[in-house]
């Protein structure tokens, strides 16, 4: 397995790999990291990975795409989360098996979402997610990092399993309005508070709000639907029906472990694949219209 660069989900990828007994190695230009190094990945020697994790800076994933499968077009790749920066076509080399980092879909509560709600008509789904920026990455300074900056990082942007969340239930958007804004103190040029409000192929009422703010963390979902209500707090991974909780105890690397091994089993049951990655772009770059000129915003 070769994991592309070495920030905090990069390290996160690689020891979780290591983990399931992976041989990993590493392109970054860090010195302070364990296994086989290489600076670029047009410098990576020895036989073609199996699996390839684009986990480097956002703005970098097209053209890191692009240059992995010239280089290794049998390979399958898992870009973190966004695909992108802007919502572009994936480069003309990018490997058939190509899947996005979504990994809250191996979340247990999520399953558990997705079984019950079989059938059932959505009347309305609502989902919150909310983490203070200065949060996300002890240590550093969250001014110098890619989710301050504009069109790469923000809210929307770094927040957005909630928007793939959103259409694994309900199905993709149809239209949106929005308000995206930069709200709070925040050394940023990014927004850092986004409300949505979607209507989704199988259901007509959707909310989604997102923030870099909140103090507090919370990740939660509520769905009305026929026969049934749920509300799921993916922080403390417990699920409500009709107001019974249920709860889903969840170890720390659990998502990423599940990802990684659905990776290596060649199971897509829960991975994102590309063309669900590029909705969750179009979908946020709508929403980003759709706030600047105060309308809605419908899909192609």
């Amino acid at each position: 397995m070769l994991v592309i660069g070495q920030g905090s989900i990069g390290l996160r990828h690689a020891r979780v790999a290591r983990a399931l007994n992976a041989h990993v190695r590493v392109v970054t230009k860090r010195l302070d990291v364990d296994g086989p190094r290489f600076a670029s990945v047009g410098q990576v020697e020895g036989a073609e990975p199996d699996i390839v994790v684009i986990a480097n800076e956002t703005g970098m994933h097209q053209a890191t795409l692009a240059e992995v499968g010239a280089r290794w077009p049998e390979t399958r790749v898992l870009v973190e989360k966004p695909l992108f920066a802007r919502a572009e076509p994936p480069p003309p080399t990018t490997p058939r098996d190509t899947f996005v980092g979504y990994c809250l879909r191996f979340h247990p509560v999520v399953h558990a979402l997705v079984e019950r709600l079989q059938g059932r008509r959505l009347f309305s789904i609502h989902a919150t997610v909310g983490q203070h920026l200065s949060l996300w990455r002890p240590g550093t300074d969250y001014r110098a990092s890619y989710s301050a900056r504009a069109g790469e990082g923000g809210a929307l942007r770094d927040l957005s399993h909630e928007l793939d969340l959103a259409q694994l239930l309900g199905g993709g958007w149809r239209r949106v309005a929005a308000l995206v804004q930069h709200v709070s103190d925040l050394e940023t040029a990014a927004e850092d508070t986004a409300s949505l409000l979607l209507e989704l192929e199988r259901c007509g009422h959707v909310t989604v709000r997102v923030d870099a703010i909140d103090r507090a963390p919370r990740r939660s979902l509520l769905v009305h639907a026929e026969g049934l209500t749920a509300e799921a707090d993916l922080v403390q991974s417990c699920v409500r029906w009709d107001g019974v909780e249920e709860a889903m105890p969840l170890e720390r690397d659990a998502l990423y472990t599940a990802q990684l091994r659905a990776m290596m089993e060649g199971d897509r049951r829960w991975l994102c694949p590309l063309h669900e990655g590029q909705r969750v772009l179009g979908l946020i770059e709508a929403a980003e219209r759709a706030s600047a000129g105060m309308r809605w915003e419908t899909a192609a």
